[in-house]
């Protein structure tokens, strides 16, 4: 089901404790939201709409949980990406048309691995609705590029990982936002329910980011 997070109708601007100009929502009260990107529509990898869509070209890894088909659900990018290629441009894209574009241009490798490299702007998909550019990455959390970021207005993807049962796990979340206390808001595309997370509290656990990426409406 599509959800759209209607963030931001008006904007006051205020300084926060962390020392970056921020929102504060008119006549919304979302408590301690510092900086809130408008415009992000919210998708879970687990919407029964597309939970049980084959990812890429594998035979039984699914977007989402799909009891019926598989034991895990692996779409957590193709969810950040539908809702980063959204919010930067006039096309709603949701997880399983994302998923079914990328299946038609090849941007998948070894059955169910996007090639991000390949989703660059001198290379959008054939048959893509939306025209996203692609400005680099970086190692790590540099967080004076992903304030600059969310006070564009632009959604940062994120690679993190988490801790189950001693091991470590990757995932991919989107950057939405800051609060007041200087933690990251994100839409983790886990999370079944439309809701403001942090790094530290995430759908999964606590995450610890691998390197982000950064986009930006053509």
């Amino acid at each position: 089901m599509l959800k759209r997070v209607l963030l931001v109708t008006v904007l006051v601007i205020f300084f926060s404790p962390y020392g970056l100009e921020s929102s504060e929502i008119s006549g919304v009260n979302y408590g301690e939201a510092g900086v809130l990107i408008p415009g992000v529509p919210f998708y879970s990898q687990n919407d029964p709409k597309w939970a049980c869509d084959l990812l890429g070209d594998c035979s039984l890894t699914t977007l989402g949980l799909c009891p019926k088909k598989s034991k895990k659900g692996s779409g957590c990018l193709v969810a950040s990406l539908a809702m980063i290629y959204s919010a930067l441009s006039d096309h709603d894209t949701n997880p399983g048309e994302l998923n079914r574009v990328f299946v038609q241009s090849g941007e998948y490798v070894s059955g169910c691995n996007i090639q991000l490299s390949k989703v660059q702007p001198d290379e959008t998909p054939i048959g893509a609705p939306w025209e996203v550019a692609y400005k680099g990455h970086r190692s790590g959390l540099p967080e004076k590029m992903v304030d600059e970021e969310i006070l564009s207005g632009n959604p940062v993807l994120a690679k993190v990982t988490f801790q189950r049962k001693g091991k470590q796990w990757p995932h991919f979340v989107v950057i939405v936002g800051k609060n007041a206390l200087g933690e990251y808001l994100i839409a983790d595309p886990w999370s079944q329910e439309e809701e403001l997370l942090t790094l530290n509290n995430g759908a999964l656990g606590a995450y610890v980011v691998n390197y982000v990426r950064f986009y930006a409406r053509r």
